[in-house]
């Protein structure tokens, strides 16, 4: 509907336009009419105005002889354009694909102090559940250069995870436990299941 409205009223608009056209640039005169200035820059300019009347009297009178300088001027370009040269990407050294890391990201390499990595914390995690008494919080601080209530904090609310196998799988698969990899088996009073723990010689990464 939007479509068939414009090209009706197109050519109403354009009637006439040339004639229309003119009569609007006879209306404003011979000198175009100069834009209004800002209120705070007036005062600045009247009193520039009069103090150096020359500089307006001389923009507006036509220097001849500049006029036929730029007449004269004439600029020549010789031979190809210039080619625009950028900076050389380096090219991978491998196109094999890389390994998902470890823990689902890259590791830093560099660990500034007061910081820890997952790995590093996984560490300390699983020795101190080992080893309660052996690796302390304030012991853990001091090696990884931690604040000790963020280490305590840490060995409060993160754990390892355990796995839980019934006493029945493993005498039905007594090499299972070696399979599984490092790890120190601890039977659970009153119960008919055994808790892999791991040992404080492992890094605590594997489950």
């Amino acid at each position: 509907m939007g479509r068939a409205v414009s090209k009706m009223s197109r050519p109403l608009k354009n009637f006439n336009v040339e004639n229309r056209a003119h009569r609007a640039i006879d209306k404003q005169g011979d000198q175009p009419k100069v834009a209004p200035r800002y209120p705070s820059s007036a005062p600045l300019l009247d009193k520039f105005a009069d103090d150096h009347p020359e500089y307006l009297t001389a923009q507006k009178t036509k220097h001849g002889k500049l006029v036929d300088n730029m007449r004269k001027l004439q600029l020549d370009s010789h031979g190809p354009p210039p080619e625009i040269k950028s900076k050389p990407r380096p090219k991978p050294e491998s196109r094999d694909k890389l390994e998902d890391p470890e823990f689902g990201f890259l590791e830093p390499e560099r660990i500034p102090a007061g910081r820890t990595s997952i790995r590093q914390a996984m560490q300390f995690i699983t020795q101190h559940q080992s080893a309660p008494q052996d690796y302390k919080s304030s012991q853990i601080a001091h090696e990884y250069k931690l604040d000790e209530v963020h280490v305590q904090q840490i060995l409060k609310y993160f754990q390892t995870f355990h796995m839980h196998l019934p006493k029945a799988l493993l005498d039905k698969h007594p090499k299972l436990m070696d399979s599984l990899g490092r790890r120190e088996p601890v039977q659970i009073k009153g119960g008919d299941s055994t808790m892999l723990k791991a040992s404080s010689e492992t890094d605590g990464t594997k489950v």
